[in-house]
């Protein structure tokens, strides 16, 4: 058996990565982490694309946009990217880190105060603590829709707020209520919800958890997120009205002050997209077929909580022997990475993803071992 070291302390080493199966010290695992949702960074179209990139443009544009221009790709993405999200406009940035903090730097002056999660991602809590506005911080897991923020937080009647909002919880998997949140704002606030694990993986068209709330009025609404996750490739993104990117364009350091993403970046993203719109069956059919499956034989062993489970992140909490069950499943050919060093408070809990590429039978294998292991400690407390 090859002990896996837990994220972080030290990092594990990935000698090569084919999306579902890794190698580490020699060994190959079927593995559960990871945000490849889709399953399309393997894709040889988007190699063919990159490579096709690189020859016409090399792998960096080398400087700021403001000061090399924009390469037609680069363009191309963020109109095929807007088109795609129906959105009015996109910006793209060299990392999902960034996309929230241009938010932030983009519309600071019209904002009074910021509002986020208490657990936000680090993203969002480091954009709001650069901003010269304050911030106060919710607890999304007991949103009401009685009281406003102003009420909750003793704010002025006539401020403007900046709320944050993760569509889907990055530890558990859950989805926040949005709705809730939605009724606690007026006209004059801006709205952001970070899309990193739900654009590509929620809504009808996979377009992420907007596509399902349908907002009437969208003047302030800012959606951010990632090309990591669902989309297969890397850097990210903001959707908005084109008055908002064009102020972010004028106001944030980090569009104005870094070089833009990669040629080959920019190649393989559109490649994606394309793929999502036209093979839903090997993409988004596939990863909610998946879900399905997955929901379906955790139920089986006896774990009812995700029988309606609607995203590929999995957290299984409160769960006593954790490091023996990492074992167990590292002993049985399967790598599920800690995230005790990600993420506070995680020592009882196993945390894994699936993606679309991950076979029937792969899914069967864990579950089995997971049910096993559950049954095995039940029997201990018996005895």
């Amino acid at each position: 058996m090859v002990n896996l070291p837990a994220c972080g302390c030290p990092l594990m080493l990935v000698e090569t990565n084919k999306s579902t199966v890794i190698r580490v010290q020699g060994l190959e695992y079927l593995y559960f982490g990871g945000t490849n949702y889709l399953g399309l960074s393997h894709r040889p179209e988007l190699l063919e694309a990159a490579v096709k990139a690189f020859a016409d443009f090399g792998f960096s544009c080398s400087a700021s946009r403001v000061t090399s221009g924009t390469n037609v790709l680069l363009q191309s993405l963020e109109e095929e990217l807007a088109a795609f999200a129906k959105s009015d406009a996109a910006l793209t940035l060299t990392a999902g880190f960034m996309s929230n903090t241009a938010v932030v730097q983009g519309i600071d002056s019209q904002v009074n105060f910021w509002v986020a999660a208490k657990r936000a991602h680090g993203s969002i809590k480091a954009a709001v603590q650069q901003s010269s506005r304050p911030a106060v911080y919710y607890d999304a897991h007991s949103i009401s829709e009685r009281t406003s923020f102003r009420e909750e937080f003793n704010l002025p009647e006539d401020c403007t707020l900046g709320v944050f909002l993760e569509a889907v919880d990055a530890l558990s998997g859950e989805l926040t209520n949005v709705q809730a949140l939605i009724s606690k704002l007026t006209d004059r606030d801006y709205f952001i919800i970070d899309e990193a694990h739900s654009f590509g993986v929620l809504g009808r068209g996979d377009l992420g958890i907007i596509d399902e709330l349908k907002p009437t009025d969208d003047e302030r609404l800012i959606r951010t997120g990632t090309f990591s996750k669902a989309i297969g490739t890397s850097g990210g993104f903001v959707l908005c009205r084109r008055e908002i990117i064009d102020q972010i364009k004028n106001e944030s350091a980090a569009y104005v002050a870094s070089t833009p993403l990669s040629p080959v970046i920019c190649a393989a993203t559109r490649e994606s997209l394309r793929l999502i719109g036209e093979e839903p069956e090997s993409t988004i059919d596939r990863l909610s077929a998946n879900i399905g499956a997955m929901n379906m034989a955790l139920s089986k062993i006896g774990l009812d909580q995700f029988s309606v489970h609607r995203t590929p992140i999995y957290l299984l909490s409160g769960l006593p022997g954790t490091a023996e069950l990492g074992a167990a499943l590292s002993a049985s050919g399967i790598c599920i990475p800690s995230v005790g060093s990600y993420f506070s408070n995680a020592d009882s809990m196993l945390r894994w993803t699936i993606q679309a590429g991950h076979t029937a039978e792969q899914l069967e294998q864990l579950t089995k071992e997971i049910g096993d292991f559950i049954v095995d400690q039940q029997t201990r407390k018996l005895h």
